[in-house]
């Protein structure tokens, strides 16, 4: 089903625009040094609280200068400290009597500007920030554009896509969690994870994430009125990115989150919630976000790029398309849905179609909305990447405690798309044995899999020759791979486990067995389960040794520990093999 048809279905008809004057950009907050200049006035002169911004107004804040612009309805442009920026266009076009687009185009010259964009209904955005390295627009977002000294852009993004059109030419689209960086020869690199950049760029990549925490804290503390969700998403977007907030700015937040009445979540201790579920627990019915009457409400509020995206994803992943329309009023599945438009945007065809032969995308599964971003990314990646054959696709709830077969799988590739309510169903009494050297398996949200009591290896792979091990095992899965009383056959000398969170138990690692554990934050946790860690909670052996923070601790990439020798190594999701 092509967008034009799918459109026409739902009632979207296209209206003639009519120009109206330009919508007002007023001052809502100000504090420190804070400066402005129109284009009819000789010098910069203090901002007032209150005053309109008209086209070719200069803002210049000090190293203490904050200020929240209006630029149209629902949207907060919080100008940082050190910036200096034009208000380069603004205005509004009517397509209906009830549908009207606002345009504004913010020139950013050094500095940072954290944009915050609520879309009222029947309101479409088309919303930028114009830098010497190109033009970043958004119609929905949180997101932000930075300019240093050295002319070097970065955007981050905490939440909704972001389309960059560079001025050579090339475009680019970033989903949350993402950063960019752009030189000022205009080599761009985009990353999920801030261990893919080089140290100095890490140095800009923490400044700009951090300068994205604290001015929507402050503004929060203001008492400006964001997005109920600004705050966790840009938490969430630094976590993701493997950033530790600075204590300052830690204290900060904890603060402001007390002040929300929210619980406050500390890198060091996300417990079993991310901190977007931890806010959604706290917020009313009301506050959270508003569902969608129809198809083509919802279809509005989409720019070109995820409209496009989204016309793709009917036409292979849901050909009962009223069904997902009835599904839309809920606010929280409208949400979800966009995260995964905006991850579908980023791929490319062959990742597209990977998506179908998964079972990930088709037959109205909606599994993987709400998936962990960086998580599913990675998954993709892997299975993109790997020489095998095509995926079997096995249903979590046809693996239940008690059933009359349990002989093992044979194959090398396996896969749980978790269509219906399976996802994270747990799987018992399974196992997965391969005569080739290498075995794969995965799942779109939750491997979860307990074998206590199972008399067979539950990973079977390559063979013992005396001299080393030819097997591989590879398990993926977005949000959450949990493992209890698993075994690994004696041909298996690599493993590799990636996921968001990863929880072990009663596991052991063979002597010399080189074990990749890669999770959100890329770090150990002992004795419990927290979200983004590769949690050890009970009888996770090396060996015969039991590791714990004593004798192996927050081992990380690239580093021995002491326990293993440097064969179970904790590392990053999404970040290039370590070294051995």
């Amino acid at each position: 089903m092509r967008l034009s048809t799918l459109f026409a279905t739902f009632g979207l008809a296209l209206m003639m625009t009519l120009v109206l004057p330009a919508q007002t950009v007023r001052v809502i907050f100000v504090s420190g040094e804070a400066s402005l200049q129109r284009p009819d006035e000789a010098a910069l002169r203090p901002i007032v609280k209150g005053e309109t911004v008209i086209i070719g107004t200069r803002i210049v804040t000090g190293a203490d200068g904050r200020v929240v612009l209006t630029p149209m309805p629902g949207v907060k442009s919080i100008v940082t400290p050190n910036t200096t920026l034009l208000l380069e266009s603004i205005s509004e076009n009517r397509t209906s009597e009830t549908n009207v687009t606002h345009q504004a185009v913010l020139d950013l010259k050094q500095g940072a500007v954290v944009s915050d964009l609520q879309k009222p209904e029947g309101v479409t955005y088309d919303y930028s920030i114009r830098t010497a390295r190109g033009l970043a627009g958004a119609r929905g977002t949180t997101f932000t554009v930075g300019m240093n000294p050295a002319g070097i852009q970065t955007i981050v993004v905490a939440h909704g896509s972001i389309s960059i059109n560079f001025t050579d030419g090339s475009t680019a689209v970033l989903t949350p969690g993402q950063l960019s960086i752009t030189k000022t020869n205009g080599d761009t690199q985009s990353v999920n994870n801030i261990s893919e950049l080089p140290p100095a760029d890490q140095a800009i990549a923490q400044n700009w994430t951090e300068t994205t925490i604290a001015a929507i804290a402050t503004a929060l503390e203001a008492g400006i009125e964001l997005d109920p969700t600004a705050l966790q998403n840009a938490l969430d977007a630094a976590r993701s990115l493997g950033i530790t907030l600075s204590p300052e700015l830690q204290a900060l937040v904890d603060r402001v989150l007390a002040l929300l009445a929210i619980p406050s979540t500390t890198n060091e201790d996300l417990d079993t919630e991310t901190i977007t579920e931890v806010v959604t627990e706290t917020m009313t019915e009301e506050e959270l976000l508003p569902g969608f009457n129809s198809f083509a409400d919802f279809v509005a509020t989409l720019n070109e790029t995820q409209q496009a995206a989204f016309a793709e994803i009917i036409e292979v992943g849901f050909p009962d398309a009223p069904s997902l329309e009835g599904k839309l009023k809920d606010g929280k599945f409208a949400r979800d849905l966009v995260k995964s438009i905006d991850l579908y945007a980023s791929l490319n065809e062959g990742e597209r179609a990977l998506l179908v032969d998964l079972g990930i995308l088709g037959d109205n599964n909606v599994t993987a909305l709400g998936a962990d971003t960086v998580g599913l990314r990675t998954l993709i990646n892997a299975y993109y990447f790997l020489d095998a054959p095509p995926a079997e696709l096995l249903n979590e709830t046809d693996f239940p405690k008690i059933r009359e077969n349990i002989d093992p799988l044979i194959g090398s590739n396996f896969f749980f798309p978790g269509i219906g309510d399976s996802s994270g169903v747990t799987v018992y009494n399974i196992a997965f044995h391969t005569e080739g050297s290498s075995l794969h398996v995965g799942a779109t949200r939750k491997l979860i899999i307990d074998n206590t009591g199972y008399e067979h290896d539950t990973f079977v792979a390559g063979y013992d020759n005396e001299s080393y091990r030819t097997g591989f095992v590879s398990l993926h899965a977005s949000d959450l791979i949990d493992l209890n009383n698993t075994r690994f056959g004696s041909g298996v000398g690599s493993i590799l486990i990636e996921a968001a969170t990863i929880n072990l138990t009663n596991i052991t690692f063979q002597a010399g067995t080189n074990v990749d554990l890669n999770s959100t934050l890329g770090k150990a946790n002992f004795g419990s389960s927290k979200v983004g860690y590769v949690n050890f909670i009970s009888n996770v052996k090396y060996d015969t040794t039991v590791l714990t923070n004593a004798n192996f601790g927050d081992s990380v990439r690239g580093t021995n520990a002491d326990a293993t020798g440097g064969h179970v190594k904790i590392g990053v999701l999404g970040s290039p093999p370590p070294p051995r």
